[in-house]
């Protein structure tokens, strides 16, 4: 409510989105039921080992070949596991798809920050959403308002600038962006580094 302040920033998961898990890898539990007649024969939690190790592999190339690049989408994971696994054509593709519905199906707001997005959007704040996820800007949009959340002026998802929240880059792109100065920006997240000590270092509340 502060006059002070005229952007409020909003980190998605665990803040304004919910999913049942007890920590994000759980998602592809749930996923590999979705796409067990692929996997068919394979040793257990086949497809859950080769998601993890996708990404981390994913990762650690996209750093060689681009240092400044902090994040990866997620379609760059399941190009990696295509050539780590030497899959069919278009299996890769069938994957990446159940796992972005795995993800719309699971998902729903927190009551506690959507009421707290709502404020802001009455207050007449500039309201964005800021997120270090490999979803797609679309596929997070599609969340967003499968749970009811519309109205914000910026959709910041770390994949798409490949910038991340941890190291201050994605707040600096949502200060330029924005207009807004340091001191004027509220940022309301879950991570005690991501959400509060990240935007701290460059002066945002």
């Amino acid at each position: 409510c502060d006059e002070k302040i005229k952007t409020v920033s909003f980190d998605l998961f665990d803040t304004l989105l919910m999913r049942p898990l007890w920590v994000p890898q759980d998602l592809f539990y749930f996923v590999q039921e979705e796409v067990s007649p692929f996997f068919a024969g394979a040793e257990e939690n086949a497809f859950v080992r080769m998601r993890v190790f996708s990404e981390q592999r994913c990762r650690e190339l996209g750093r060689v070949y681009d240092a400044s690049s902090e994040d990866v989408t997620l379609a760059e994971i399941y190009r990696t596991m295509e050539g780590l696994y030497r899959l069919p054509e278009g299996m890769a593709d069938a994957l990446r798809r159940a796992e972005e519905e795995t993800e719309k199906k699971l998902i729903r707001a927190r009551e506690c920050g959507k009421q707290l997005f709502e404020l802001a959007r009455a207050l007449g704040k500039k309201v964005v959403l800021v997120s270090d996820m490999y979803l797609s800007k679309e596929c997070v949009g599609e969340m967003l308002a499968k749970c009811g959340i519309a109205g914000y002026d910026g959709l910041y998802v770390s994949c798409e600038y490949r910038k991340l929240k941890y190291t201050g880059n994605l707040f600096r792109i949502v200060l330029q962006e924005t207009g807004t100065a340091p001191q004027e920006m509220l940022h309301i997240g879950d991570s005690w580094q991501n959400d509060v000590l990240s935007p701290r270092a460059l002066g945002i509340n």
